[in-house]
């Protein structure tokens, strides 16, 4: 039995950073967008490879937060496959139900410059059979899942149905390219649903950058909570009574990279949930999480062990307010 069960990719991240100053990239603020200057050869200050994939980064947090873990996923079977199953086992997860197939495994490049991250993501296509008939949890965590996901979506539903665990889940670019009749049914059964501003716009499908708009849009497809992230501006979230809060981010020292700060989030969110905390006070305790993990470089060294989070709460001056 594991306090929570984790589903989604599991995948090698290759993290390159880049100084600010350097000559051949700018970011468009306008546009939002990272530019490079095609054929250049361009210096990295920092390069690391790390475990990634939310699922993975998720059970990891919620040993490190004093719960334990169990997680589904497929991977290749290559050196980067040994790798993922020798970080999982040391953190504690439970790999049982990590299923190698003839391929090459996941693979992430992500390129870190002026603090912000963007992605190449390939995803090896994978059957994603999993099967939860052996498992016992009182929450499953549904993350991204490369193609195919439906089958696998539909069978954390059909967990649910069967046992009355809740659901927690963070769909990926995977799920919105499907477009929305795909992922709605899921959705519409999750207890905890965890967006950032531009998915939940998509979600929603309206364009509002009314956050409260947002929050209850979604809200109304079925899910009990909502959190919406959007970045520096801090979260959002609307409880179960439909009451909506903001809380601002949590920065106290120098922002190495943003890896794995939604799935920080997400963990200290859920956390705070097992202790039975408010949703308000589930904010704080996501909020504090992400601050710590994105002082440190690949998403996983500055998750928060439970004592120090908790004792991080008491001192840290982060309220959330209601919207």
């Amino acid at each position: 039995m594991a306090d929570i069960v984790t589903v989604g990719n599991a995948l090698i991240d290759l993290l390159v950073t880049v100084a600010d100053d350097n000559p051949f990239c700018r970011v468009d603020t306008s546009s939002h967008e990272l530019c490079v200057k095609a054929g250049e050869k361009i210096l990295a200050k920092n390069v690391g490879f790390v475990l990634g994939g939310g699922a993975c980064r998720v059970a990891i947090a919620m040993q490190r937060l004093g719960f334990t873990s169990s997680i589904f996923a497929e991977i290749g079977n290559d050196e980067l496959a040994t790798r993922i199953q020798k970080t999982l086992t040391e953190a504690g997860v439970e790999t049982s139900h990590v299923r190698s197939v003839e391929k090459t495994t996941s693979f992430t490049v992500g390129l870190n410059f002026q603090k912000e991250r963007t992605l190449f993501t390939h995803h090896v296509e994978s059957p994603h059979e999993f099967d939860f008939s052996a498992i016992t949890a009182q929450w499953v965590y549904l993350a991204s899942l490369g193609q195919p996901w439906k089958n696998a979506y539909e069978a954390v539903v059909s967990y649910k149905e069967k046992t009355g665990a809740k659901i927690a889940c963070n769909p990926g670019s995977s799920q919105f390219v499907m477009g929305r009749e795909a992922y709605l049914p899921t959705l519409s059964h999750v207890d905890v649903l965890f967006l950032n501003k531009q998915e939940a716009q998509i979600v929603a499908d309206m364009k509002t950058e009314d956050i409260t708009e947002l929050l209850r849009k979604v809200k109304v497809i079925g899910p009990e909570i909502v959190v919406i992230t959007d970045g520096r501006n801090g979260s959002y979230a609307i409880d179960g009574s439909g009451k909506c809060y903001a809380v601002g981010i949590f920065e106290e020292a120098n922002v190495v990279e943003r890896t794995g700060a939604g799935d920080a989030y997400a963990s200290g969110f859920l956390a705070a949930l097992f202790e039975n905390k408010s949703v308000s006070e589930a904010m704080v305790w996501g909020s504090l999480n992400a601050g710590a993990v994105v002082t440190e470089f690949g998403g996983l060294s500055g998750l928060l062990q439970k004592e120090e989070l908790t004792t991080l709460v008491g001192k840290a001056n982060l309220t959330t307010k209601e919207i």
